[in-house]
Protein backbone atom coordinates (compact mmCIF):
# COMPACT_ATOMS: atom_id res chain seq x y z
CA UNK A 1 0.00 0.00 0.00
CA UNK A 2 2.61 2.13 0.99
CA UNK A 3 3.87 1.78 -3.16
CA UNK A 4 1.04 2.90 -4.50
CA UNK A 5 1.63 6.68 -2.89
CA UNK A 6 4.95 6.78 -5.38
CA UNK A 7 4.43 6.92 -8.68
CA UNK A 8 6.54 6.01 -11.72
CA UNK A 9 6.52 6.89 -15.16
CA UNK A 10 3.21 5.70 -17.54
CA UNK A 11 4.35 6.63 -20.74
CA UNK A 12 5.59 3.43 -22.38
CA UNK A 13 7.92 4.49 -24.09
CA UNK A 14 9.62 6.46 -21.68
CA UNK A 15 13.47 5.70 -21.49
CA UNK A 16 15.08 2.80 -18.73
CA UNK A 17 17.23 5.33 -17.74
CA UNK A 18 14.33 7.67 -16.67
CA UNK A 19 12.11 4.96 -15.45
CA UNK A 20 14.94 4.06 -13.06
CA UNK A 21 15.76 7.39 -11.72
CA UNK A 22 11.90 8.06 -10.59
CA UNK A 23 12.38 4.05 -9.62
CA UNK A 24 14.84 5.17 -7.30
CA UNK A 25 13.69 8.64 -6.29
CA UNK A 26 10.18 6.27 -5.65
CA UNK A 27 12.65 4.23 -2.96
CA UNK A 28 14.10 6.93 -0.97
CA UNK A 29 10.73 8.91 -0.48
CA UNK A 30 9.67 5.45 0.62
CA UNK A 31 12.14 4.87 3.00
CA UNK A 32 11.62 7.89 4.84
CA UNK A 33 7.76 7.75 5.10
CA UNK A 34 8.38 4.52 7.27
CA UNK A 35 11.38 5.18 9.16
CA UNK A 36 8.97 6.71 12.52
CA UNK A 37 7.32 3.32 12.08
CA UNK A 38 10.80 1.35 11.80
CA UNK A 39 12.00 3.84 15.15
CA UNK A 40 8.72 2.86 16.71
CA UNK A 41 8.57 -0.38 16.01
CA UNK A 42 11.90 -1.93 14.91
CA UNK A 43 10.87 -6.18 15.85
CA UNK A 44 7.22 -5.57 14.10
CA UNK A 45 8.08 -8.14 10.89
CA UNK A 46 5.39 -5.72 9.01
CA UNK A 47 6.97 -2.86 9.24
CA UNK A 48 10.37 -4.65 8.82
CA UNK A 49 8.70 -6.02 5.57
CA UNK A 50 7.42 -3.00 4.15
CA UNK A 51 10.44 -1.06 4.38
CA UNK A 52 12.67 -3.86 2.62
CA UNK A 53 10.19 -3.52 -0.08
CA UNK A 54 12.13 0.13 -0.81
CA UNK A 55 15.39 -1.62 -0.68
CA UNK A 56 14.73 -4.15 -3.30
CA UNK A 57 17.51 -2.17 -5.66
CA UNK A 58 20.35 -3.01 -2.93
CA UNK A 59 20.60 -7.05 -3.24
CA UNK A 60 22.60 -7.09 0.31
CA UNK A 61 20.22 -4.72 2.12
CA UNK A 62 17.21 -5.88 0.63
CA UNK A 63 18.07 -9.60 1.71
CA UNK A 64 19.20 -8.93 5.20
CA UNK A 65 16.04 -6.93 5.94
CA UNK A 66 13.80 -9.66 4.28
CA UNK A 67 16.01 -12.21 6.88
CA UNK A 68 15.17 -9.95 9.77
CA UNK A 69 11.68 -10.38 8.58
CA UNK A 70 12.26 -13.91 9.08
CA UNK A 71 13.77 -14.17 11.98
CA UNK A 72 10.81 -12.43 13.70
CA UNK A 73 7.82 -13.82 11.47
CA UNK A 74 9.33 -17.51 10.18
CA UNK A 75 5.52 -17.74 8.19
CA UNK A 76 6.20 -14.67 6.25
CA UNK A 77 5.94 -16.55 3.20
CA UNK A 78 6.39 -13.47 0.83
CA UNK A 79 9.49 -12.63 2.72
CA UNK A 80 10.89 -16.56 2.45
CA UNK A 81 9.37 -16.21 -1.04
CA UNK A 82 11.99 -12.88 -2.40
CA UNK A 83 14.68 -14.14 -0.15
CA UNK A 84 14.72 -17.16 -2.49
CA UNK A 85 14.52 -14.89 -6.01
CA UNK A 86 17.51 -12.58 -4.06
CA UNK A 87 20.05 -14.74 -3.04
CA UNK A 88 19.69 -16.68 -6.15
CA UNK A 89 20.54 -13.60 -8.30
CA UNK A 90 23.63 -14.75 -10.43
CA UNK A 91 23.60 -18.27 -8.46
CA UNK A 92 23.74 -21.71 -10.44
CA UNK A 93 19.98 -22.97 -11.30
CA UNK A 94 20.03 -25.30 -7.94
CA UNK A 95 21.62 -22.56 -5.88
CA UNK A 96 21.71 -23.36 -2.25
CA UNK A 97 21.01 -20.30 -0.79
CA UNK A 98 17.71 -20.13 -3.05
CA UNK A 99 16.82 -24.04 -2.21
CA UNK A 100 17.01 -23.27 1.87
CA UNK A 101 14.46 -20.03 1.46
CA UNK A 102 12.15 -22.72 -0.99
CA UNK A 103 12.55 -25.15 1.90
CA UNK A 104 11.89 -22.54 4.58
CA UNK A 105 8.75 -21.46 2.86
CA UNK A 106 7.26 -24.57 1.84
CA UNK A 107 7.73 -25.76 5.21
CA UNK A 108 5.90 -22.81 6.93
CA UNK A 109 3.23 -21.76 4.91
CA UNK A 110 0.15 -23.15 3.98
CA UNK A 111 -2.28 -23.14 1.19
CA UNK A 112 -1.60 -21.76 -1.90
CA UNK A 113 1.78 -19.86 -0.78
CA UNK A 114 2.54 -23.43 0.23
CA UNK A 115 2.07 -24.69 -3.49
CA UNK A 116 3.93 -22.38 -5.07
CA UNK A 117 6.75 -22.69 -3.02
CA UNK A 118 7.09 -26.85 -3.98
CA UNK A 119 6.42 -25.74 -7.32
CA UNK A 120 9.51 -23.62 -7.33
CA UNK A 121 11.41 -25.75 -4.98
CA UNK A 122 10.20 -28.77 -7.58
CA UNK A 123 11.55 -27.08 -10.48
CA UNK A 124 15.06 -26.31 -8.51
CA UNK A 125 15.28 -29.92 -8.14
CA UNK A 126 15.06 -30.90 -11.36
CA UNK A 127 18.09 -29.00 -12.89
CA UNK A 128 19.76 -31.55 -10.58
CA UNK A 129 18.40 -34.40 -10.27
CA UNK A 130 14.86 -35.87 -11.78
CA UNK A 131 15.16 -38.36 -9.34
CA UNK A 132 15.62 -36.26 -6.31
CA UNK A 133 12.56 -34.19 -7.58
CA UNK A 134 9.95 -36.89 -7.79
CA UNK A 135 10.48 -37.72 -4.41
CA UNK A 136 9.62 -33.95 -3.34
CA UNK A 137 6.95 -34.21 -5.75
CA UNK A 138 5.70 -37.25 -3.78
CA UNK A 139 6.09 -35.56 -0.24
CA UNK A 140 4.03 -33.00 -1.51
CA UNK A 141 1.54 -35.14 -3.24
CA UNK A 142 1.15 -36.51 0.28
CA UNK A 143 1.08 -33.46 2.23
CA UNK A 144 -1.94 -32.39 0.16
CA UNK A 145 -3.84 -35.52 0.69
CA UNK A 146 -3.75 -34.52 4.30
CA UNK A 147 -5.04 -31.26 3.86
CA UNK A 148 -8.07 -29.37 2.31
CA UNK A 149 -7.63 -28.51 -0.70
CA UNK A 150 -5.18 -24.93 -0.60
CA UNK A 151 -7.91 -22.64 -1.43
CA UNK A 152 -8.06 -19.13 0.34
CA UNK A 153 -11.81 -18.21 0.69
CA UNK A 154 -11.49 -14.82 0.70
CA UNK A 155 -9.61 -14.18 -2.27
CA UNK A 156 -10.73 -16.66 -4.55
CA UNK A 157 -9.02 -15.82 -8.27
CA UNK A 158 -5.70 -15.53 -6.62
CA UNK A 159 -6.03 -18.89 -4.99
CA UNK A 160 -7.23 -20.40 -8.76
CA UNK A 161 -4.19 -18.67 -10.06
CA UNK A 162 -1.63 -20.27 -8.19
CA UNK A 163 -3.48 -23.75 -7.62
CA UNK A 164 -4.15 -24.15 -11.50
CA UNK A 165 -2.27 -21.93 -13.55
CA UNK A 166 0.91 -23.86 -14.03
CA UNK A 167 1.49 -24.45 -10.17
CA UNK A 168 -0.86 -27.86 -8.82
CA UNK A 169 -1.44 -29.23 -12.35
CA UNK A 170 2.17 -28.75 -13.62
CA UNK A 171 3.37 -30.67 -9.91
CA UNK A 172 0.77 -33.81 -11.32
CA UNK A 173 -1.56 -32.64 -8.77
CA UNK A 174 -4.95 -32.92 -10.46
CA UNK A 175 -7.21 -33.49 -7.59
CA UNK A 176 -7.02 -30.40 -5.44
CA UNK A 177 -7.05 -28.02 -8.89
CA UNK A 178 -9.85 -29.97 -10.09
CA UNK A 179 -11.97 -30.11 -6.45
CA UNK A 180 -11.03 -26.23 -6.25
CA UNK A 181 -13.25 -25.63 -9.54
CA UNK A 182 -15.79 -27.97 -8.40
CA UNK A 183 -16.20 -26.76 -4.67
CA UNK A 184 -16.67 -23.33 -6.42
CA UNK A 185 -18.53 -24.26 -9.50
CA UNK A 186 -21.05 -25.24 -6.80
CA UNK A 187 -20.63 -22.24 -4.27
CA UNK A 188 -21.69 -20.11 -7.36
CA UNK A 189 -24.47 -22.95 -8.22
CA UNK A 190 -25.98 -23.27 -4.31
CA UNK A 191 -25.65 -18.81 -4.47
CA UNK A 192 -27.75 -19.01 -7.77
CA UNK A 193 -25.44 -17.01 -9.55
CA UNK A 194 -23.70 -17.62 -12.90
CA UNK A 195 -20.37 -19.51 -12.94
CA UNK A 196 -17.79 -17.26 -11.69
CA UNK A 197 -14.70 -16.15 -14.27
CA UNK A 198 -12.47 -16.82 -11.50
CA UNK A 199 -13.55 -20.58 -12.34
CA UNK A 200 -13.85 -20.55 -16.29
CA UNK A 201 -10.35 -18.51 -16.28
CA UNK A 202 -8.48 -21.19 -14.54
CA UNK A 203 -10.04 -23.66 -16.59
CA UNK A 204 -8.90 -21.78 -19.94
CA UNK A 205 -5.39 -21.34 -18.34
CA UNK A 206 -5.21 -24.90 -18.04
CA UNK A 207 -6.66 -25.73 -21.78
CA UNK A 208 -4.43 -22.75 -22.80
CA UNK A 209 -1.65 -24.78 -21.00
CA UNK A 210 -2.58 -28.07 -23.11
CA UNK A 211 -2.99 -26.48 -26.37
CA UNK A 212 0.54 -24.80 -26.97
CA UNK A 213 2.00 -28.62 -25.15
CA UNK A 214 3.06 -27.26 -21.56
CA UNK A 215 0.58 -29.74 -20.12
CA UNK A 216 -1.12 -32.93 -21.06
CA UNK A 217 -4.26 -32.05 -23.29
CA UNK A 218 -5.65 -35.64 -23.16
CA UNK A 219 -5.46 -35.26 -19.13
CA UNK A 220 -6.96 -31.31 -19.19
CA UNK A 221 -9.63 -32.65 -21.74
CA UNK A 222 -10.50 -35.91 -19.19
CA UNK A 223 -10.34 -33.33 -16.13
CA UNK A 224 -13.09 -31.20 -17.93
CA UNK A 225 -15.06 -34.15 -18.77
CA UNK A 226 -14.83 -35.25 -15.04
CA UNK A 227 -15.90 -31.96 -14.06
CA UNK A 228 -18.56 -31.24 -16.80
CA UNK A 229 -20.29 -34.79 -15.12
CA UNK A 230 -20.52 -33.32 -11.68
CA UNK A 231 -21.67 -29.96 -12.83
CA UNK A 232 -24.10 -30.95 -16.02
CA UNK A 233 -26.02 -27.32 -15.88
CA UNK A 234 -22.64 -26.19 -17.67
CA UNK A 235 -24.09 -27.44 -20.72
CA UNK A 236 -25.87 -24.51 -20.91
CA UNK A 237 -22.92 -21.84 -20.25
CA UNK A 238 -21.71 -20.82 -23.85
CA UNK A 239 -18.48 -19.73 -22.03
CA UNK A 240 -17.73 -23.84 -21.12
CA UNK A 241 -17.43 -24.48 -24.37
CA UNK A 242 -15.47 -21.58 -25.10
CA UNK A 243 -12.78 -22.77 -22.81
CA UNK A 244 -13.35 -26.28 -23.98
CA UNK A 245 -12.87 -25.46 -27.41
CA UNK A 246 -9.40 -24.64 -26.19
CA UNK A 247 -8.34 -27.87 -25.27
CA UNK A 248 -10.02 -29.68 -27.92
CA UNK A 249 -7.84 -28.07 -30.93
CA UNK A 250 -4.72 -29.33 -28.73
CA UNK A 251 -6.79 -33.14 -28.49
CA UNK A 252 -9.24 -33.54 -31.48
CA UNK A 253 -8.49 -30.92 -33.97
CA UNK A 254 -10.13 -28.22 -35.73
CA UNK A 255 -13.39 -30.02 -36.15
CA UNK A 256 -13.78 -30.45 -32.46
CA UNK A 257 -13.03 -26.95 -31.64
CA UNK A 258 -15.30 -25.63 -34.18
CA UNK A 259 -18.64 -27.73 -33.01
CA UNK A 260 -17.84 -26.65 -29.61
CA UNK A 261 -17.65 -23.01 -30.08
CA UNK A 262 -20.76 -23.08 -32.88
CA UNK A 263 -22.46 -24.85 -29.53
CA UNK A 264 -21.00 -21.81 -27.44
CA UNK A 265 -22.64 -19.28 -29.82
CA UNK A 266 -25.76 -21.17 -30.20
CA UNK A 267 -26.35 -20.80 -26.91
CA UNK A 268 -25.30 -16.50 -26.29
CA UNK A 269 -25.81 -15.41 -29.82
CA UNK A 270 -25.39 -11.89 -28.82
CA UNK A 271 -21.74 -12.61 -27.74
CA UNK A 272 -19.42 -11.00 -30.58
CA UNK A 273 -16.17 -12.34 -29.42
CA UNK A 274 -17.75 -15.92 -29.42
CA UNK A 275 -18.49 -15.31 -32.76
CA UNK A 276 -15.15 -13.99 -33.70
CA UNK A 277 -13.56 -16.61 -31.95
CA UNK A 278 -15.68 -19.34 -34.13
CA UNK A 279 -15.18 -17.07 -37.66
CA UNK A 280 -11.32 -17.33 -36.93
CA UNK A 281 -11.39 -21.45 -35.91
CA UNK A 282 -13.07 -21.63 -39.09
CA UNK A 283 -10.30 -19.88 -40.76
CA UNK A 284 -7.54 -21.79 -39.48
CA UNK A 285 -9.76 -25.13 -39.75
CA UNK A 286 -9.77 -24.18 -43.75
CA UNK A 287 -13.64 -24.04 -43.91
CA UNK A 288 -15.22 -22.47 -46.61
CA UNK A 289 -15.02 -18.85 -46.99
CA UNK A 290 -18.60 -18.27 -47.14
CA UNK A 291 -19.42 -20.48 -44.24
CA UNK A 292 -17.47 -17.84 -42.43
CA UNK A 293 -18.65 -14.89 -44.47
CA UNK A 294 -22.25 -16.17 -42.82
CA UNK A 295 -20.67 -16.29 -38.96
CA UNK A 296 -18.87 -13.00 -39.71
CA UNK A 297 -22.64 -11.30 -41.03
CA UNK A 298 -24.22 -12.72 -37.54
CA UNK A 299 -21.67 -11.30 -35.55
CA UNK A 300 -21.86 -7.42 -37.28
CA UNK A 301 -25.91 -7.84 -36.81
CA UNK A 302 -26.24 -9.23 -34.10
CA UNK A 303 -22.94 -8.17 -31.69
CA UNK A 304 -23.77 -6.47 -28.50
CA UNK A 305 -20.34 -4.89 -27.66
CA UNK A 306 -17.90 -8.21 -26.77
CA UNK A 307 -16.18 -8.76 -30.07
CA UNK A 308 -13.67 -6.49 -28.52
CA UNK A 309 -9.47 -7.53 -27.90
CA UNK A 310 -8.69 -7.00 -24.79
CA UNK A 311 -5.52 -4.42 -25.29
CA UNK A 312 -6.91 -3.48 -28.77
CA UNK A 313 -9.43 -0.87 -30.06
CA UNK A 314 -13.23 -1.20 -29.20
CA UNK A 315 -13.85 -2.00 -33.05
CA UNK A 316 -10.65 -4.00 -33.91
CA UNK A 317 -12.36 -7.20 -34.47
CA UNK A 318 -15.39 -5.80 -36.31
CA UNK A 319 -12.90 -4.01 -38.40
CA UNK A 320 -11.19 -7.59 -39.15
CA UNK A 321 -14.58 -9.15 -40.12
CA UNK A 322 -15.93 -6.27 -42.34
CA UNK A 323 -12.55 -6.57 -44.24
CA UNK A 324 -12.94 -10.10 -44.74
CA UNK A 325 -16.23 -9.52 -45.92
CA UNK A 326 -14.89 -7.28 -48.59
CA UNK A 327 -11.98 -9.14 -49.82
CA UNK A 328 -14.40 -12.05 -50.24
CA UNK A 329 -16.88 -9.73 -52.25
CA UNK A 330 -14.32 -8.16 -54.64
CA UNK A 331 -13.15 -11.90 -55.49
CA UNK A 332 -16.26 -12.66 -56.09
CA UNK A 333 -16.38 -9.75 -58.26
CA UNK A 334 -13.93 -10.31 -60.29
CA UNK A 335 -14.79 -14.06 -60.71
CA UNK A 336 -17.63 -12.78 -62.40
Amino acid sequence: SFAAKFELPSDPFASSEDYHAAQAAAHLAGRELLKPFVERAPDDPMVVHAYAYFHMLEDEEYAALLRRTLTLDPTCSSAAFFLSETVGRGDDADGEGSAQYLTHGYEHSEGTWKLLFAREKYDRLAYRSVAEAEAFRDQVEADMASREFPLDPENRASSLEVLCNGNGFSLRLHAPCENAIRELAGRDRLANVPLGDDVLDAMLSLSAFADNGELDGARVDQMLLKLLEAEPEWLRAAQFYVVYSVVLRATSGHDAEIDALRRALDLDPRNGEIGLDLAGAMERGGRPPHDIAEVYRHVIANSDGRAVEEGMPADHHIEHATKFLRELEAEEEQGH
